[in-house]
């Protein structure tokens, strides 16, 4: 597989604790360890989208539309892919418990619990009307959008958003579903590679030079401009990022 080449216009991510590019680069500074992220249930605020909107929204969902909004700000008006892992696994785990328990599900609970909704709620929020799409594809789902967002670029947008939220997941998936505890969000605006700043994703990584990290994590120190090259293990391949 050729190297994908993209420039990255903008990033935000949001942690409990970890809202700016600065609380970022402390973290980095204090070890980049994911034990240092807190993992108690805080929510990002969204002070942009209406209050019954909001409510809507899951703890990850939040996370996704902060950094979207975020990326794009002011202009909101562009194509995105939104990725996840799990999604909305733990809506579905409680419509589950429900069924199982021969209760009433909720209608609104139904319809949020599917893999597109921050995409739907971003799109209301923001009337958004370009084209968005959701994936998952496990440890890849970040390389896979980027792969998407590259196609775009080159069949002509001019911007394409990345946003990867996860979060770890219910207590009963665990056993076959690692993730680490809380919810992270990471926003990504990608434009077309230029001559001299551009990034590249690689299909192939020195398993000796792996980051520990989830690749949504490992980034940080590339979009801090801490390090130039990473290493993060895939399903299907390892990945080596790298920055011009």
């Amino acid at each position: 597989m050729q190297p994908v080449r993209f420039c990255i216009n903008h990033w935000s991510a949001w942690a409990p604790g970890l809202e700016t590019q600065a609380d970022w680069r402390d973290w980095l500074t204090a070890g980049g360890r994911i034990e240092d992220i807190p993992g108690e249930p805080d929510k990002p605020q969204l002070d942009f989208m209406p209050p019954m909107l909001r409510r809507r929204a899951s703890r990850v969902s939040r996370a996704a539309l902060r950094v979207a909004w975020e990326c794009n700000e002011p202009d909101h008006n562009n194509r995105m892919i939104f990725a996840s892992r799990h999604g909305e696994l733990h809506r579905s785990s409680d419509l589950l418990g429900d069924l199982a328990r021969e209760e009433p599900l909720s209608p609104n609970a139904f319809s949020l619990s599917v893999h597109n909704s921050a995409a739907g709620l971003y799109s209301i929020a923001t009337g958004n009307r370009a084209g968005a799409t959701a994936l998952a594809a496990g440890q890849d789902s970040l390389p896979a959008a980027i792969i998407a967002a590259a196609g775009y670029l080159q069949r002509g947008e001019d911007t394409v958003t990345v946003v990867m939220a996860d979060e770890s997941p219910p207590q009963f998936y665990r056993r076959w579903a690692d993730y680490p505890p809380g919810v992270f969000a990471l926003g990504l605006r990608l434009t077309p590679a230029g001559d001299t700043h551009s990034w590249q994703l690689h299909a192939g990584a020195n398993e000796a030079t792996l980051s520990p990290l989830p690749a949504e994590l490992a980034l940080i120190s590339l979009l801090t401009g801490r390090d130039k090259c990473v290493g993060v293990a895939g399903e299907q391949h390892h990945w080596r990022w790298e920055r011009n």
